[in-house]
C-alpha cells in the first residue's frame, strides 16, 4: 500500500502582495516590505546594507507560482483525497509535532 502526505499550513501565501518581501543578502533576515518595512528606504535597519527585492518575492513570481498551484497541485490533492490515500499534517507545527502527527498516522496504518 502506498499514501501521500499533504503539509498544509493555513497561513500560507493567498497572494503576491502577502509574499513582498526585501531580504538582506548577508544576513538572509527577512523583512516584509508590505508589513514591516525598514525605517529609511531601502537600507537594512540593522547593518545599514542596500536591501534588494529577490526575483522568487517579485509580484509576477508568486502570481505565477500560485498559478501553478492551482492548476496542477490543488487537482492532485482532490485526486489523492477520492482514492483515500491522502494524509493531511498540519504543517504549521513545529518539527516535533509534525513528526508526532506522521507517526500516529503510520501507526493507525499498521496491519495485524
Amino acid at each position: 500500500f502506498f499514501f501521500f502526505f499533504f503539509f498544509q499550513a493555513e497561513d500560507g501565501i493567498r497572494d503576491a502582495q502577502e509574499s513582498r518581501g526585501l531580504g538582506d543578502v548577508y544576513k538572509r533576515q527577512g523583512i516584509n516590505a508590505e508589513y514591516m518595512g525598514p525605517k529609511q528606504g531601502n537600507i537594512c535597519d540593522t547593518c545599514g546594507d542596500t536591501l534588494i527585492q529577490r526575483k522568487d518575492d517579485e509580484d509576477e513570481t508568486v502570481r505565477e507560482r500560485l498559478k501553478v498551484y492551482k492548476n496542477l497541485t490543488e487537482p492532485l490533492i482532490n485526486f489523492y483525497k477520492g482514492k483515500n490515500i491522502l494524509k493531511v499534517v498540519d504543517g504549521s507545527k513545529n518539527i516535533t509535532e509534525i513528526t508526532e502527527q506522521i507517526f500516529k498516522m503510520l501507526e493507525g496504518l499498521k496491519r495485524d
